[in-house]
């Protein structure tokens, strides 16, 4: 099992590798959001310390699942309660949560799959006592 996942894996940074080279000839043929989409559910939330945000990971052109690595420089990821995750993808999908941090702000989220990265931001606004 592992070395088939060993070979999966060799075969997909091959082909994004050449996907990336291609693109390096011609910066117009494929860019990284071509491969990976990150969406969140929300672009502002407060920055209460709690508050989730859903991110929809699609990929995108023919990339085939594999791990997926995440980072956010304000926040944390649900269920690790760390900035950085790590998860594998299925079905060319995967969703990830963020919650927010407790300073108001622009949280930059980014995911990498194979050495192509895309990012997103969320924007952290003061949160009002209930």
């Amino acid at each position: 099992m592992k070395r088939a996942r060993r070979v999966v894996s060799a075969v997909l940074i091959a082909v994004l590798g050449l996907l990336i080279a291609a693109c390096m000839q011609n910066p117009e043929a494929l860019q990284p959001s071509d491969v990976i989409a990150l969406v969140p559910s929300d672009t502002v939330t407060p920055a209460d310390g709690v508050s989730r945000v859903p991110l929809d990971v699609q990929l995108l052109n023919g990339a085939t699942d594999g791990e997926i690595s995440f980072h956010v420089d304000k926040g944390t990821f649900a269920g690790s309660g760390n900035p950085d995750l790590k998860l594998t993808s299925s079905g060319h999908h995967a969703v990830v949560t963020f919650v927010a941090g407790t300073a108001p702000g622009i949280a930059r989220v980014t995911a990498t799959i194979a050495g192509v990265s895309v990012t997103t931001d969320i924007r952290q606004r003061f949160a009002l006592p209930e």
